[in-house]
């Protein structure tokens, strides 16, 4: 509906999310660089989102074929790889209304064109949407627009719709021509995120190892006092956001580590997996959110340099 309708509250909490999460973004663009400590990079860009909202997630530092999922461990080693595309994909939340926003940086010629056609790709998929069309829809605009390029979008990795407190609701939207059931709904928020390969990768991701990253996924509530205040310390803190193995540590120290293990046996927390392109391919991904509005499209995430031609 329009700004001046019954969702202009819901939007404007959107908006709040999304410009904490698109200076964030900026100020990656400024700051990942060859050699630099991707833990250090998360924690300041965490820092960065929380002056002005919440974290919606860990940031994410996702290098060369490692396409998503990855955030630093406590003490993490990690740093920049100049010679891969660096993805860092993060989000910030207004009182559970999510932003979700990715940039990928890339210093050498062949990254450097992957990545500006996934920037494209994603421009030319939201300039597909409206109130009512169909989710398939974005994804056949980056499919085109790949395919025509020579490049592969990964099939096995989509956009999603949003909820309050929720970053993926179950509906799903794809980045290539699929039969996807469904259509952009208006009062509806959506992460929208291509990730391209060139022609020799796979375009499909695997499971790979463990990511630092959790998420509660029941409310049981275990016997043990001590896993029982682990547990309930994650829904007050992060309800169902996912959340990092190192925020358990600054809140609660290094002890909570082995209770968050135990939660995870159980099956109350679940662990994420990192997602690696199958062919070992260099994944690049640009993300924006959008709100659907009755008579039109917003987008949150935009940022300043981007701003020319935000509708």
């Amino acid at each position: 509906m329009g700004a001046g309708g019954g969702g202009s509250e819901e939007l404007e909490m959107y908006l709040r999310a999304g410009r904490a999460a698109a200076a964030a973004l900026e100020r990656a663009a400024r700051i990942v660089e060859d050699g630099r400590s991707a833990l250090e990079v998360c924690e300041e860009l965490e820092e960065a989102i929380s002056r002005e909202a919440e974290p919606a997630f860990p940031c994410n530092i996702s290098q060369g074929p490692v396409a998503a999922h990855y955030t630093p461990a406590p003490g993490d080693r990690l740093r920049i790889d100049g010679r891969s595309i660096v993805k860092v994909d993060l989000g910030a939340h207004v009182d559970g209304y999510i932003a979700d926003t990715a940039i990928s940086l890339a210093w050498t010629g062949e990254n450097e064109r992957l990545v500006e056609a996934t920037r494209e790709a994603l421009n030319r998929g939201i300039s597909r949407i409206a109130p009512g069309v169909p989710l398939r829809r974005f994804g056949g605009a980056v499919e085109e627009y790949a395919r025509a390029l020579g490049l592969r979008p990964v099939v096995n990795l989509a956009g999603h719709r949003l909820g309050r407190f929720e970053l993926h609701t179950g509906v799903s939207v794809p980045n290539v021509d699929a039969d996807a059931p469904g259509r952009f709904e208006p009062m509806g928020a959506y992460a929208l995120e291509p990730f391209l390969v060139l022609r020799e990768g796979a375009g499909r991701v695997i499971d790979s190892s463990p990511s630092n990253i959790f998420r509660l996924a029941s409310r049981r509530i275990p016997k043990d006092p001590a896993l029982a205040r682990v547990a309930s310390h994650i829904w007050e803190r992060y309800r169902g956001l996912p959340f990092a193995s190192r925020w358990i540590v600054r809140d609660l120290g290094e002890g909570a580590l082995d209770a968050l293990r135990a939660l995870v046996s159980m099956g109350i927390v679940q662990e994420y997996r990192t997602l690696v392109e199958a062919n070992g391919a260099q994944v690049a991904q640009f993300e924006h959110t959008i709100f659907v509005r009755e008579d039109g499209v917003v987008v949150t995430t935009r940022r300043r340099d981007e701003r020319r031609g935000n509708r």
